[in-house]
């Protein structure tokens, strides 16, 4: 008799290992958000294919904006997503109304201070025009009708690492447009991960465990895993 626990972890491993990696293999035929780099406010490079699988809210802010509330929204988003996958970066940019002129002591001051934000943050950047960010460039020529016209405009990079959406400052963290877009790239993936598991099934059945076992057992998980689901969305 195959032990059950030790089914799962099998199945929980193929799932988490192979996640990543098909993300990128569905996207070597064309660039996508993985290609680029950040240099973070703390000084380490911050690359975009470590979080490959993930979904990205990438948010170019400043500090003196009247938009500048929203660090309150997004640290919201990334404490509510985070566990669930969700990647919230900050991208601080003085290119609208020069209203992020420091350095990193008063862009920290801003966003960890004053909001108590947590999710990472690169150094200040250009968004726009010739001398924009690599990323910034790229996102423009995806979606040339949806790039940054104010502070905290938001790109939402799926787990494919192609761009799935662009929201206006205007939109808030929380507004049901952004939860939407989240929620559905995160349906996404389980449509994936339910391909995965078809073939993890074949590839048990070929080593031998019976297959009526493995069903049952991953039948007995999924309606674990659905109560679990609805409870937490009751707790959020």
């Amino acid at each position: 008799m195959i032990d059950r626990r030790h089914l799962l972890q099998l199945a929980a491993g193929a799932l988490a290992g192979f996640a990543p990696h098909l993300a990128q293999a569905t996207t070597m035929s064309r660039i996508t958000a993985y290609a680029f780099t950040f240099k973070g406010l703390d000084g380490n490079e911050i690359l975009l294919s470590s979080y490959a699988g993930h979904p990205m809210l990438v948010v170019n802010t400043a500090s003196f904006c009247g938009y500048t509330p929203q660090y309150s929204g997004l640290q919201t988003l990334w404490t509510r997503y985070h566990s669930k996958g969700l990647v919230v970066l900050g991208v601080p940019s003085n290119d609208f109304g020069e209203q992020e002129p420091g350095g990193v002591r008063e862009i920290q001051k801003t966003a960890q201070g004053d909001y108590h934000v947590t999710f990472p943050l690169t150094e200040k950047v250009a968004v726009k025009g010739k001398d924009a960010h690599p990323f910034y460039r790229w996102a423009a020529q995806e979606r040339p009708l949806e790039a940054p016209r104010w502070n905290f405009h938001k790109y939402l990079i799926g787990r494919d690492g192609h761009l799935k959406a662009g929201f206006t400052s205007a939109v808030e963290p929380n507004d049901p447009r952004v939860i939407a877009a989240i929620e559905n790239d995160r349906d996404h993936l389980v449509a994936e991960s339910a391909d995965l598991l078809f073939h993890l099934l074949v590839l048990l059945k070929s080593r031998g465990v019976k297959l009526e076992e493995v069903e049952a057992t991953l039948a007995q998980r999924t309606t674990t895993s659905g109560l679990e689901e609805k409870a937490a969305r009751k707790r959020d």
